[in-house]
């Protein structure tokens, strides 16, 4: 890494500092770390560390030391000047004269970005200022103006255009937006509990199963995984390999379980869970709210988990996060991933786990891995309730693998509200646009279809079920045209059925049948027969907006071998 950056330097100094930041940032927060507590401290040191190597990288000689030595020396450096003005404030209880050392003065900026920034308007010089001063994202800013995002995003853009024009060094700029992107980097925590997800704080109280736990039966082998209870929160997951290959044998009394119950003292807590079939096989994982935490003491609690007629008698441990720098991620001002690879039975399975950043989240879409002997892999995947996906890329062995991420899904919030009235039994509806964030939306079809239980449904993977009856909707979007190219579109916004509850809950699926050019997507509907008002039924949103982020990003990790 070090060569690439001294390489990439002269040519492209802001990619140089953007890889030397990424790389660096962890080893460096370590660093100062050790000195300093106040996290504020802590990132404006780390600022300086890189602002101080690309003002005076000319002192750097590979010859005498490595760049990691460089930078800790130089963060070290900083870290104590910070602890010592810091114990002399509290002393004296007097404000502490500004560092003339500061790489910022020797730049004599201030009067060349006074300069451009008096060229914009007010409300796009507040955009600025909250942007590069304060750390904010395009979405908190939004949030906190009670902007649309693309209104916030296109004046940003064009301040930065504007500035760029005025600012009579060039470079000023970039180092102003390396400021902002170092803050942005380590401002953030993200703790990893591998089998559990990212936490956000530090100090979580965290139990987790030390070792996976295996039952055989006649019917099969059943593995809990991961089980852990983090702040209030029980999930656990594991498969099942069935000795048949009839699905009947794996549903006692016709139904396969789909609900998992957990014992832990004196309550007892239901568990949702969800499984996908996998050959002869299945995965599953569940999940709880709400749960009662061991008292602070308490180092191991026990707890037993009933899934599909299988008792799982757990040992919990008092456990922590670990840190994000001990793993392989990848991380952008608007979210990343994590991985976490290893072989399993010969195969090459990935953990990815998302790093959310700000307002919304973010999921990964299609991934593949690049072998050591340079062929792609293609996976199949199984997501872990809203924690993270678990990907099997197939057969492989150990060495130096490269994840390939194009795209990502975004999820907004969005804090509009209207109902679309379908009426199932005529399959009519009310006519009428609805403004979503980009564009708008409105209902332009709606048929109800023939289908035989156990065959497919259209051209989809969906089979019919026996006492359902279904519907395809058209749904339209109008997106706006935007002048300016971006890597990130809007999709749409996503919709939720609700109808009139008389046995379960009617639901618009998230299959889509068809799509075509001119912006219409039909959808598929399903109802269980005679449980519903089918005249009262309705199309709302679920209140956020999904995006297509073209991330074009990679994670490179290495595999060892199996134990």
């Amino acid at each position: 890494m070090q060569n690439k950056i001294l390489e990439l330097m002269p040519a492209d100094p802001q990619a140089a500092m953007a890889l030397a930041v990424e790389h660096y940032t962890g080893l460096i927060w370590k660093t100062v770390q050790k000195y300093l507590e106040n996290p504020e401290d802590i990132k404006e040191c780390v600022n300086d560390t890189f602002m101080e190597f690309y003002i005076h990288r000319e002192r750097f000689d590979p010859s005498r030391g490595s760049l990691e030595a460089f930078l800790t020396g130089i963060a070290r450096k900083r870290a104590v000047s910070r602890y010592r003005k810091n114990r002399v404030r509290e002393t004296v209880q007097l404000e502490e004269a500004a560092d003339r050392s500061d790489p910022a003065s020797e730049l004599e900026t201030k009067m060349d970005l006074e300069r451009a920034m008096s060229e914009l308007k007010e409300e796009d010089r507040e955009i600025i200022r909250m942007k590069y001063f304060v750390g904010m994202t395009i979405q908190e800013i939004a949030d906190s103006l009670q902007l649309p995002y693309e209104t916030v995003k296109k004046r940003h853009q064009r301040s930065l255009a504007r500035m760029r024009l005025v600012l009579i060094a060039a470079m000023t700029l970039l180092l102003v937006l390396l400021l902002a992107a170092c803050a942005y980097i380590v401002v953030r925590y993200f703790g990893v509990v591998p089998g559990y997800g990212i936490t956000e704080t530090s100090d979580l109280p965290i139990f987790g199963l030390e070792e996976e736990i295996t039952i055989k039966n006649e019917i099969g082998e059943y593995v809990l995984k991961n089980a852990f209870l983090v702040d209030g929160e029980f999930v656990g997951n594991g498969s099942v390999k069935f000795y048949s290959d009839d699905p009947n044998v794996w549903r006692p009394g016709g139904n396969y379980t789909e609900v998992a119950v957990l014992q832990y003292g004196d309550e007892t807590y239901i568990c949702p869970s969800g499984f996908g079939v996998d050959g002869q096989g299945l995965e599953f994982d569940m999940s709880a709210q709400d749960v009662k935490m061991p008292d602070g003491d308490d180092e191991i609690c026990e707890a037993v988990l009933s899934y599909a007629g299988v008792e799982f008698r757990m040992e919990l441990c008092r456990s922590g996060t670990e840190e994000i720098e001990k793993y392989n991620y990848w991380l952008e001002e608007r979210g990343g991933l994590l991985a976490v690879p290893e072989l399993r039975d010969g195969n090459l399975c990935v953990d990815v786990y998302p790093l959310n950043v700000g307002a919304g989240r973010i999921w990964c879409g299609d991934l593949t891995v690049e072998s050591p002997d340079g062929r792609i892999l293609t996976g199949r995947s199984h997501q872990r309730g809203e924690q993270y996906v678990s990907w099997n890329f197939g057969e492989a062995g150990p060495g130096e693998y490269v994840l390939h991420i194009p795209d990502m899904e975004r999820y907004l919030p969005y804090e509009g509200d209207f109902s679309i009235p379908v009426n199932l039994e005529t399959c009519q509806w009310e006519d009428g646009t609805h403004e979503i964030p980009g564009g708008t939306v409105e209902v332009v079809s709606c048929r109800r279809l023939e289908t035989v239980a156990g065959e497919k449904i259209l051209d989809t993977d969906e089979t019919a079920m026996e006492n359902f009856d279904y519907w395809v909707i058209g749904i339209k979007y109008r997106m706006e045209e935007t002048e300016e190219e971006t890597d990130e579109t809007v999709e749409k916004l996503r919709l939720h059925g609700e109808c009139t509850w008389i046995g379960m809950t009617g639901q618009l699926t998230e299959i889509t049948v068809h799509e075509s050019e001119d912006g219409v997507r039909e959808r598929l509907v399903c109802m269980e027969k005679d449980s519903f008002e089918l005249s009262q039924y309705r199309l709302v949103p679920d209140y956020q907006v999904m995006y297509y982020w073209k991330c074009d990003a990679s994670i490179s990790f290495t595999v060892k071998a199996e134990e």
